[in-house]
């Protein structure tokens, strides 16, 4: 009896093991658990990318400008890149996307669309080239911020 006993907890302890490992595994793949942190961003006009920033630790590289026409607006969209530079959009419940600078030749605006997360307009106030900061923050505080990345606002078509 003293035998039976010992063999039923022994089995009732390793299930209870066994689960709890089971548990454990599902509960890690969790959103929390893998966030992606970001690395750069790119900005997008019409699904294509038109500035692009990755932060090295020894040497950070920028490749393409923002553009618009003096008195026009342009929209813009940034995703942002791990990693791996795998295209990924943070939670817009909990992040959100400021500007600095630029502002004796553009303005930002209409920022965080609810229509598409991330995305702003650009308006051309004067001609020239300035450059402008784009931070992200998560619940208020920022997580990322660029290098100083260049903007131009050309002659008026009109």
């Amino acid at each position: 009896m003293k035998n039976s006993f010992t063999h039923a907890a022994k089995t009732a302890l390793y299930l209870l093991l066994i689960t709890g490992l089971f548990a454990a595994c599902s509960n890690s793949t969790g959103s929390d658990d893998h966030e992606q942190e970001p690395v750069g961003i790119r900005i997008k006009s019409n699904g294509q990318g038109v500035l692009e920033y990755i932060a090295h630790p020894s040497n950070s590289t920028t490749t393409g400008s923002l553009s618009v026409a003096n008195g026009s607006t342009n929209s813009f969209t940034v995703v942002f890149l791990d990693e791996d530079l795998d295209e990924f959009t943070p939670e817009p419940d909990e992040h959100s996307i400021t500007f600095s600078g630029a502002d004796n030749i553009a303005v930002f605006g209409n920022i965080n669309s609810d229509s598409t997360p991330f995305s702003f307009d650009v308006t051309g106030t004067a001609e020239g080239s300035s450059t402008f900061k784009l931070t992200m923050n998560h619940q208020g505080a920022a997580e990322f911020v660029t290098v100083d990345l260049p903007i131009s606002v050309t002659t008026s078509s009109n």
